[in-house]
C-alpha cells in the first residue's frame, strides 16, 4: 500500500500542476495569420492580415488585398490588448484604418476610409507569417528575350505607390497587319481580359481596353526584348515596361 500511495500522490500533484499551467497560459490576443474580408457595397473584398510582436515587444503587421494588388504592405499604428486591435495602412488614399474586437479566433470591426466605414471580419488561421508569404501565380521574367515583332507573351509589373500588379499581355497576329490580344492581372485573379484594339507599325505598339478604361502605348526596343511606354487608365497614367517572355 505504501508503494501504491507513493506512486499515486505525485501523479495527482503533477496533473494538478499541469492543469494550473494551462489555466495560466495567456491568450494569443491579436497575434497570428488572419484571413477574411471587407464588405464594400455588398461585395466581399478578401484580405489577409499578419500581426505579431517584435523583439522589442512592439506590435507590427502586414496586409494583403490581392484584388487591389496590395501584397505584404507593412502596417503602422498597430495596437492590441486582449479584447481589441487596430491598425492603419500607410500611403493609401483616404487613410484606411481598421478597428476591431478580438473574440477567440475571430475579429470583427470596421474599416474607415475617406469618411466612410465598411465592416470587416477575420478568422485566425495559424501563426503570423510576416515577410514569408510567397507570391502566388506564375513567375514573371526579369529580363526580356530578344525577338521580332510583338506577337507572343509579354510580362510587366504596374506600380503605383504601395500597389503593384503583375500583368501578362498576350498578342496574336490575326492577319497581315492585324492583331488580337488578352491580358491577365495575376494579383487580381483576372485572366484573359479582352484587348479591344491592337496596333503595331514596326516600332510603336498600342492597345486599348474599353471595359476597364485602359490603354497602353510604347516603343519596341531595337533588339525586340522589351517595350517601354505608358499605361493610362481612368484619367491617370504610369510608366510600364513590357518584357518579352519568349513563350
Amino acid at each position: 500500500m505504501r508503494l501504491t500511495k507513493t506512486l499515486v500522490v505525485p501523479s495527482i500533484l503533477a496533473l494538478v500542476s499541469l492543469s494550473a499551467a494551462f489555466a495560466a497560459a495567456p491568450a494569443p490576443g491579436a497575434a497570428g495569420h488572419w484571413e477574411g474580408s471587407i464588405t464594400v457595397q455588398g461585395q466581399e473584398l478578401p484580405i489577409v492580415v499578419d500581426l505579431d510582436r517584435g523583439p522589442d515587444g512592439a506590435w507590427k503587421g502586414e496586409i494583403d488585398i490581392p484584388m487591389q494588388g496590395i501584397r505584404n504592405l507593412a502596417l503602422d499604428a498597430v495596437a492590441s490588448d486582449a479584447a481589441a486591435v487596430s491598425f492603419h495602412m500607410p500611403g493609401i488614399p483616404g487613410d484606411p484604418t481598421f478597428k476591431g474586437t478580438v473574440s477567440g479566433d475571430s475579429v470583427a470591426g470596421d474599416m474607415s476610409q475617406s469618411g466612410q466605414t465598411f465592416p470587416f471580419h477575420l478568422t485566425r488561421k495559424g501563426a503570423a507569417t510576416l515577410g514569408a508569404k510567397p507570391a502566388d501565380g506564375p513567375a514573371l521574367v526579369e529580363k526580356g528575350v530578344p525577338g521580332k515583332g510583338v506577337e507572343g507573351e509579354w510580362h510587366a509589373v504596374l506600380s503605383n505607390g504601395p500597389v503593384t500588379l503583375r500583368l501578362i499581355v498576350k498578342v496574336k497576329k490575326s492577319g497581315e497587319a492585324a492583331y488580337t490580344g488578352t491580358m491577365d492581372s495575376i494579383d487580381q485573379g483576372a485572366k484573359d481580359l479582352p484587348i479591344d484594339t491592337v496596333t503595331f507599325d514596326g516600332t510603336r505598339f498600342k492597345f486599348t481596353m474599353a471595359a476597364i478604361q485602359g490603354s497602353y502605348e510604347g516603343t519596341l526596343a531595337p533588339d525586340g526584348s522589351k517595350i517601354s511606354g505608358t499605361w493610362s487608365q481612368a484619367g491617370g497614367s504610369a510608366s510600364l515596361e513590357l518584357l518579352r517572355s519568349g513563350r
